[in-house]
């Protein structure tokens, strides 16, 4: 038996097989505490070590505790591990074990090439370095500790300092007293635009960590945007924060909004280990800075990733607003939300002719009643799953398809008026 609980993963020694996939699936993902209850007699820590070790390659596991149910921390890896069938899983963003096909192995294997940037130590840095207000809500957000783990343990155990009291990158991102004193490129800018002037009238740079990036970010665009009423506010938000987790740290170049009359424009360094161009695929889950993930979304500070450009899209064509537009190339990714509203002969733009993926979602919702991600992934797996998403996002927004359901499972029908 296994049951989640963010990064506490329990499971029973003596079921083998799920063991050696939750082993690998941890170490494929973003780490987390293995919990395993034992039948009289057994020894799991012999057991848990040896699956470990039957793994390709072997997992690395160490004892975290010794209480009555032992805990093991399973470090996030650098590279690809598979069970000892050959199969590779991860945890996908609902926690629930996934099995990857050779595509999404593909990409989990290129997210590896360069490491995790995060968890670096920052040279020069220690605990004092550290603002106690933030720590605090950290280790709220987080939720009870596992038995035996004092603060400065709660803390490695988070991604915040290393085995010699060093803040990590994440660690001085999420908590630090001046992050931008230690990562000048972490700071976000904000170039508005009046009219039709080329050149911004204002510049505005936004210090702290990024959790202040989040909240100051909608500060302004409350100021700037107060007028825009049907303008889904929240999309534009966790636009902004989607940037801040998945963009790559070790660039030195900020996060650059140009908020114009028209648009907002949000371009962020990505790097060559981008995985899927257009983000929308949920192997986002285990994307590149997992500690600054957790720690955000503990604090509501961003949704599910998996879902986040999903909603935001669907937000925008459901409020009558221009598709957004996503680009990404080896060095940066941008998205650009549109303020105006289409007009009724600008609606004919959405009425373009089906592609034949769109044809087979269709028939499929039209044979079964519904479609969800999985069996959209199942329907054509050897199209990248972005596309797939893309060509059912173009669904919603012409008006065929319908989303129901909650934003981490939702559920795709015909639209009623589509329908007979």
């Amino acid at each position: 038996m296994v049951s989640h609980r963010q990064d506490l993963i329990h499971i029973d020694v003596d079921d083998h097989e799920a063991l050696s996939s939750v082993l690998t699936a941890l170490a494929n993902t973003n780490g987390g505490i293995l919990i395993v209850k034992a039948q009289p007699g057994e020894d799991p820590v012999q057991i848990v070590t040896q699956t470990a070790s039957q793994c390709q390659p072997p997992v690395p596991v160490s004892l975290a505790g010794d209480t009555d149910q032992p805990h093991f921390d399973v470090p996030r890896s650098q590279i690809v591990h598979a069970a000892p069938d050959g199969r590779v899983w991860i945890h996908d963003c609902n926690n629930s074990l996934r099995q990857l096909d050779s595509h999404s192995i593909r990409q989990l294997v290129r997210s590896r090439t360069l490491g995790d940037f995060e968890r670096t130590p920052v040279p020069g840095t220690s605990l004092e370095d550290f603002d106690p207000v933030q720590i605090t809500h950290l280790l709220s957000s987080a939720g009870p500790p596992p038995n035996g783990m004092d603060t400065i343990d709660r803390l490695r155990f988070l991604g915040l300092v290393d085995a010699d009291n060093t803040a990590t990158v994440a660690g001085i991102l999420l908590a630090g007293k001046a992050p931008q004193d230690w990562l000048p490129q972490s700071g976000l800018i904000i170039n508005h635009y009046v009219g039709r002037h080329q050149k911004p009238v204002v510049r505005k740079l936004l210090h702290g960590t990024l959790s202040q990036l989040i909240v100051a970010f909608a500060a302004y665009r409350q100021q700037q945007h107060a007028f825009s009423k049907s303008l889904p506010a929240h999309g534009i938000d966790q636009s902004v924060a989607y940037a801040i987790v998945q963009r790559e740290y070790r660039l030195y170049r900020p996060i650059t909004i140009h908020d114009h009359p028209d648009r907002i424009t949000i371009i962020w360094p990505a790097g060559p280990s981008h995985i899927a161009g257009a983000g929308i695929s949920s192997l986002d889950c285990y994307q590149r800075n997992p500690v600054v993930l957790r720690n955000l979304q503990r604090g509501e500070y961003i949704a599910d990733l998996n879902t986040t450009i999903e909603d935001i899209h669907y937000q925008w064509v459901k409020n009558g607003y221009p598709a957004p537009e996503i680009h990404s190339d080896q060095h940066n990714v941008s998205i650009s939300l549109f303020k105006n509203l289409l007009r009724k002969n600008d609606q004919e733009r959405r009425l373009a002719p089906l592609n034949t993926r769109q044809a087979r979602i269709l028939d499929y919702i039209q044979e079964y009643g519904s479609i969800t991600q999985r069996a959209l992934q199942a329907l054509d797996p050897e199209t990248p799953p972005d596309q797939l998403q893309q060509d059912l996002m173009q669904l919603v927004g012409h008006g065929i398809v319908s989303r129901l359901g909650s934003t981490t499972a939702p559920v795709y029908v015909m639209r009623a008026s589509n329908t007979g």
